[in-house]
């Protein structure tokens, strides 16, 4: 793979680069990212090996943040409601500190956000 100029490689775009050149390239069709940051560093590697997102391969990640519209394939996501987030873990903050009780955890609902990378 080319090497990517003074940017330090993130241990991401390491892994699938080698799952990439072990055998894989054929099989893998689809990669899922836990953030907008490691899917375009998954956009690099796999352009860099050869493969069209979303020809070749799906991509989606998470967060709905800026990049996920910067790259070339604007990135299909998972966007999180962080401003209720925001808002539900105060709440939870200050009902502790008034000693009441809170829930262990709170679910809020994800939207899909569909892009050019799906």
């Amino acid at each position: 793979m080319p090497e990517r100029g003074d940017r330090p490689r993130l241990q991401h775009e390491v892994d699938l680069e080698h799952a990439l050149v072990v055998g894989a390239q054929q099989t893998v069709d689809a990669v899922f990212a836990c953030s907008e940051l490691m899917a375009s560093g998954a956009l690099r590697v796999l352009q860099a090996a050869g493969r069209s997102v979303p020809v070749d391969v799906s991509l989606v990640g998470f967060d709905d943040v800026a990049i996920a519209t910067a790259s070339n394939a604007p990135l299909t996501t998972v966007r999180q409601p962080l401003e209720e987030m925001g808002r539900t873990a105060a709440e939870a903050v200050l009902a502790r500190v008034r000693g009441e009780q809170v829930p262990a955890e709170h679910i809020l609902p994800t939207t899909l956000i569909r892009r050019e990378s799906l």
